[in-house]
């Protein structure tokens, strides 16, 4: 999926929205920005940005009839002007969204300051509103990024001899997870089977551990069936008993 962003001059909305863009999406998109005028690269967009830990320093400023012959999903202008002149250059078939933003360097006076980081922030406001398919034009498949943080809520051990506690191991895990090229039913499975599944054998370790450390014999905790456990969730939620769902896979 090719999307281009369009503005003046190439120099910082669409290089800022760029930017956001390329950190936001996946590898299966590719983001292009060009102007209808030709800026070169403004430092203190590459500045705002740098502030936030994006780098664009080594992003080009290039003229939109450079890619008349490309095409392209959607087409991102971030000034009316872009807008304006658009259609003259650019394929019609490609989605467009559009909002005019103020030209920061020519805020100010040109120099670095909180109208800056204003537009910059707006800017990020916009692509994030994208993502969340909040505005106009924007009711389409991006693929963006997707972080998700699956966990183990809750792993705890206890060892009794009667009804006295001779020892408690209790933790919780979590980790992070880029996950991408799913639809959401997909994506719901891979958290609740593949990322515990991932995330257990750390937890395990650092239980048997902090048992050895206490003193106490080597405990190694069982495999757990998160796959069996995902299911048995889902036919709750759907309100199947484990009967109807064993009784239904004999009949099939």
């Amino acid at each position: 999926m090719n999307i281009l962003i369009l503005c003046t001059g190439n120099s910082c909305r669409s290089q800022i929205a760029h930017g956001f863009l390329d950190q936001l999406t996946d590898n299966s998109i590719s983001v292009f920005s060009a102007g209808v005028e030709k800026h070169g690269l403004n430092k203190n967009a590459v500045r705002c940005m740098a502030e936030i830990g994006i780098d664009i320093s080594n992003y080009n400023s290039n003229l939109v009839d450079e890619y008349i012959n490309k095409q392209f999903d959607f087409i991102i202008t971030v000034c009316d002007n872009a807008k304006e002149t658009c259609p003259i250059f650019i394929d019609n078939n490609a989605k467009k969204i559009h909002k005019d933003f103020k030209d920061p360097s020519k805020l100010n006076n040109g120099l670095y300051g909180a109208e800056f980081i204003e537009v910059r922030d707006q800017i990020k406001n916009f692509i994030i509103d994208i993502k969340q398919k909040k505005i106009d034009g924007a009711n389409v498949t991006v693929p963006f990024k997707k972080e998700v943080i699956p966990y183990i809520e809750k792993l705890t051990v206890e060892a009794k001899d009667n009804d006295k506690a001779i020892f408690i191991a209790e933790i919780k895990q979590s980790g992070l997870f880029q996950i991408t090229g799913y639809d959401e039913e997909e994506l719901e499975a891979i958290i609740g089977i593949f990322c515990p599944n991932t995330l257990f054998p750390y937890a395990r370790e650092i239980i048997a551990n902090m048992i050895a450390k206490g003193g106490f014999p080597e405990f190694i905790l069982q495999p757990i069936n998160f796959d069996a456990l995902y299911k048995e969730s889902k036919n709750r939620a759907a309100g199947i008993s484990d009967n109807e769902d064993s009784s239904e896979e004999t009949t099939h």
